[in-house]
This record gives structure tokens, sequence and C-alpha cells, in this order.
């Protein structure tokens, strides 16, 4: 009986669901490689140098969305983002512990599972749950330098003259800031407004986040601080020869002066680096633009600067990334990407770290965009510094060579 029931309620699911399809979309990476130390290197984060033969993971994301409601104009969708990733060194990867590594082979994770509510509450969007949220991203470095992604709500898309303004609330947990296992809590509020026209080929973005830790009393005696801090952000994109720039200026306090700093976008806010008035502003300039019929040229050029009580003078750091590639025709290309990062910072000290890839593409059109790519490249990576990147050969260069796909649809 118990199972007869449970069928009919199934059944009862089934047919009471929108006849509308599943949406399916992703995104994946995956390959081979070898270095001459070993296996592929990937020693010098990608954000710095570039991301082009510099990932040595197998990576995907499968989101599946389905509209369960539509109705005079209701909309209720319910989506869903389950992640996997790799080190890709073995045929089977699975989530238990490896002893002959020390260490799980893969891991997988919930990056999204939420409901939005359109129609409801005029032309806005309501929703909750655990999401993407309005991300900014450069795609040659895999930089998301605005994005508060995580569990929350709010209400976007609310529509105020040329463009929208939208509102959220969402959750920044550090469980590597804990007191007996218990994560220190940080809740950021978001507000922004996307799409004000200026002139015929120019837009702006603004916004702001407030990041406010709400600790335990346990944690408080423990001397950990809850200084709240802001994130400001403003953003122009315009149309440059048929391509984009986008020109960011981003300013930040407390813990989000360390994340401007640190690469980091609004989701992760610096709790142990408060209570010393850190101060810190980013600048950011990228964009994709063609060179004529056969040549784009994708682009990065990022500087930061982060001062507190504590610094004897403050940490700085500047990085360019520079990916063109040529068209041979609809279906080929060959892709050169160039990246140099250097950092001062004071007792904190230098780096300096360059890269040179070059790769032979084929892919389903020959945008920039277009994808599934699958690439074969050869890459050097130096440390001007005469660090060693922790090989066993204690070299200050690498030069790795592979086989990688990428894909999203």
């Amino acid at each position: 009986m118990q199972y007869k029931t449970l069928s009919v309620a199934v059944a009862a699911v089934l047919l009471s669901a929108s006849a509308s399809a599943v949406e399916y979309h992703g995104y994946a990476r995956s390959g081979i490689g070898l270095s001459d130390d070993g296996a592929q290197k990937c020693s010098v984060q990608k954000q710095k140098v570039g991301r082009l033969g510099n990932e040595c993971d197998t990576y995907a994301e499968m989101t599946l969305k389905q509209e369960v409601h539509n109705e005079g104009g209701k909309v209720f969708n319910i989506a869903t983002t389950l992640a996997y990733t790799s080190d890709q060194n073995n045929d089977w990867e699975g989530s238990d512990y490896n002893p002959n590594t020390e260490s799980t082979d893969a891991v997988f994770a919930i990056r999204e599972m939420y409901t939005t509510a359109s129609g409801v509450l005029g032309n806005a969007t309501a929703w909750a749950g655990k999401r993407f949220y309005q991300r900014n991203d450069i795609h040659i470095t895999d930089f998301y330098y605005w994005d508060v992604s995580g569990a929350g709500a709010g209400i976007e898309n609310i529509k105020m003259g040329d463009g929208a303004l939208h509102l959220a609330w969402t959750r920044s947990d550090r469980s590597d800031v804990n007191l007996d296992g218990i994560a220190a809590n940080v809740n950021i509020f978001d507000v922004r407004y996307t799409g004000l026209a200026l002139g015929s080929t120019n837009s702006l973005d603004f916004g702001a986040m407030y990041g406010v830790p709400n600790l335990t009393d346990a944690q408080e005696k423990a001397g950990l601080q809850d200084d709240a801090g802001v994130m400001l952000t403003g953003q122009l994109t315009s149309n440059v020869l048929g391509g984009f720039n986008k020109l960011v200026l981003q300013f930040g306090t407390e813990g989000y002066a360390h994340a401007l700093r640190y690469f980091g976008g609004g989701n992760w806010y610096g709790l142990e680096n408060t209570g010393q008035e850190g101060t810190a502003y980013r600048i950011i300039d990228w964009g994709v633009i063609p060179a004529g019929d056969k040549i784009d040229i994708g682009y990065s050029f990022n500087y930061a600067s982060y001062d507190r009580d504590d610094f004897g003078s403050a940490h700085n750091y500047m990085n360019f990334v520079v990916r063109p590639s040529y068209k041979w025709d609809d279906y080929n290309k060959t892709i050169l990407e160039l990246g140099y990062y250097s950092a001062d910072d004071d007792s904190w000290g230098e780096e300096e770290k360059s890269k040179i890839t070059i790769a032979q593409a084929i892919s389903v059109g020959n945008s920039f965009w277009a994808r599934p790519e699958l690439r074969v490249f050869a890459t050097y990576v130096k440390d001007h510094k005469g660090d060693s990147f922790g090989s066993d050969t204690k070299d200050d260069n690498e030069m790795s060579l592979g086989v990688q796909m990428e894909a999203w649809w």
C-alpha cells in the first residue's frame, strides 16, 4: 500500500506539471597534459596570467530548469545546478577518500537551488534560494569581479527608466574563520541599477553591497571583529568596432578592501582582516573587439591598491592578459595568450610572473565565443623573481603541452 500510494503521488505530480520541456544548460572543461616536470603544471593562478593552457582540472556545471506554472502572466520556475570537479588523473574519480593520493579524487557541489516568481510583483521577479546572482566575470581569466552569489533572496528587474533596479540579501559564511566549528556568519545586502543608457553606444551599471558580520557571543569574546564593510562598483559598457569594452571602478572598506586586492568579487568578505581601517580600490578594463574579419582580440587589464593602518605602505598589484585569435575558416583558429602579473606587497613580499600560450583550436563557428572548442596548446610560465613553483626541480620556469575541451550550452 505504501508503494502504491507513492506511485499515485508521483503520477499526480507529473500530470500536474507544466507541459514545457525541462531546460538543460551547462559548462564543462577537461583535457590531458604533461610538462617538463611530470604532469601538466598550473602553478600560477589563472586570474593573474590567464586561463588558456593553465587549467589542470575537469570541471562541469549542469543546470536543470523547469517552468512549473504559467497562467495569466504569472510564471514560476525552479532551477538547480550541480557541479563536479576532479584532478583528471584517473578513469574512475569518485568522492571517496583515495589512500594512494591521500585526498579525494573528485568533489561534487550544489551551486544553485532556487525558485523565481515573475509577473506577481508587477514586472519584477522575486526569488529565493541558492543561486548565481548578477555575476560579472572576465572569461579569459575566469575572474568574477562583481558577484554576490550564494544563498539568499531578492527582487530583481524592477523597471525604472532605461534600466532596472535589483535588491538582494545573500549570505557569505566563512568556515575557515570559526570558533569551535561554528562558521563566521556574514550577511550581504546588495543594491544595484543596471542598463542606464548613456548615448546610443554606452550603458552604465552601478551598485553597492554592504557586508555585515553576524557573530556569536563566543566568537566576539574570542576576539573576532564584526566591522561591516562597503563595496561600491561602477561599470561602463561601450560598443567598440562591433565588439565591447567594459571599464570598471571599485572601492571597498574593511573586509571588502582585502577582497578587492585578492581577486574577490563581493561574495567573499575578508572577516579576518577587519578592524584596521582598511580601504582599497580596483580599476579593471576588459573586452573583446574584432580587428578585421579574421582577428578577434580579448583583453584584460587590472590594477588594485590596498592600504590599512598596520601596513608600512599600500599593497598593490597589476596584471594584464591579452588573447588574440586568427580565424582560418569557420571551424579552425589559432590562439595566442600573453599574461603578466606584478605585485609589491611591502612586508608580504613581491611577485612577478608571466605566461605565454599558443593553441590551435577547432570550434563550432568562428566567433570568439564559439563553443564547444577543442584546443591543442603549449604553455610557458616564468617566475621573474627566481622563486620556485614548488616542483622538485626548483625551477623558475615551466613548460606544458596538452589538449583541452571547453563547452557551454
